[in-house]
């Protein structure tokens, strides 16, 4: 952990957006986003089987490099997003959505459930997560 070691902004590119659909939540889109981008294959997620939750199949994919951020700040988790690792953050208790960028006001988000990418406020980002419980999982390098 190098705390505050980060840069002033950061954007992650490469990560195709997935969105909310009958068979899928936000949340396992953005595990799906996250894993794709971990294994720069844009359709990775789809070979892991018999996963029940996200975080199972995260956990198969990323095998020891996941990470569990839960009770981290926003400003905490940011550098995981200057380190280009992407960042799945609860929104409510049922959705999430995927950090990929920020700078010195806002956080960009995919919001599966919305169907966007938008801009959130980092006054505005640190309640809604923290009202959530401040949960993240993110992941580690593996040298």
């Amino acid at each position: 952990w190098e705390r505050g070691n980060k840069s002033a902004e950061s954007v992650i590119v490469g990560i195709n957006p997935i969105y909310e659909s009958a068979s899928m939540d936000s949340v396992m889109a953005c595990a799906k986003m996250k894993l794709n981008y971990y294994k720069k294959n844009p359709n990775y997620a789809s070979s892991i089987k018999d996963a029940n939750s996200a975080y199972e199949m995260l956990n198969q994919g990323m095998e020891d490099s996941l990470i569990n951020l839960t009770g981290c700040t926003l400003d905490e988790v940011l550098y995981y997003i200057s380190k280009k690792r992407p960042v799945l953050a609860m929104k409510d208790s049922d959705n999430a959505v995927l950090i990929i960028s920020y700078d010195a006001y806002n956080i960009t988000v995919i919001d599966p459930s919305s169907f966007i990418t938008k801009k959130i406020g980092l006054n505005d980002g640190m309640k809604l997560f923290q009202s959530a419980g401040n949960i993240f999982m993110s992941y580690i390098a593996v040298e």
